[in-house]
């Protein structure tokens, strides 16, 4: 709150008072994980995020929310997402948003022993959703490089990845 009177919210958790200077953190809901989809509601980073699309939407395991980088669309973009336990990795589906998804092929890299390895890369297309699969590999963590798009382009907009064994 930037200024104004003190403001009663009632939550699940009961009545809470929201104050100048005070933030008010409520939990929200999230699709929880799976054991299918290894990335999901995993750590999620990037090399850029619009304030109302993070990383973190990438992997919630919700349609309604997406990742986007905000960015200059001329600027390449990556999203990096943290897998625990090192789990050994072969298939990946990348859900995007009808119309923006990335103008150029981009590419999926697993973490293997600190080093990065492409392991797919994925051609434009038409559609929403790409799947991939690829050599199995044990990963501590995956991550698309979205290329730069063409002068007058628009950021892709990541829904859902989903990776699994």
């Amino acid at each position: 709150m930037q200024s104004g009177a003190a403001a009663t919210v009632e939550t699940p958790a009961g009545t809470r008072t929201l104050t100048m200077g005070a933030p008010l953190t409520l939990p929200t809901r999230s699709a929880g994980a799976t054991t299918d989809d290894l990335a999901r509601c995993q750590p999620a980073t990037a090399s850029a995020a619009d304030a109302s699309a993070p990383a973190a939407a990438a992997v919630d395991g919700s349609l309604a929310t997406a990742w986007t980088s905000g960015a200059d669309p001329a600027t390449a973009t990556t999203l990096t997402v943290q897998l625990p336990d090192a789990p050994t990795i072969g298939r990946a589906s990348v859900v995007w948003q009808k119309e923006a998804r990335p103008l150029a092929a981009y590419t999926l890299q697993a973490r293997s022993a600190g080093t990065w390895r492409t392991v797919a890369t994925v051609h434009a297309t038409t559609g929403t959703t790409d799947t991939v699969s690829f050599t199995p590999i044990a990963a501590d963590a995956v991550r698309l490089r979205l290329p730069a798009t063409r002068l007058g382009g628009q950021n892709p907009r990541l829904v859902e990845l989903i990776v699994a064994a």
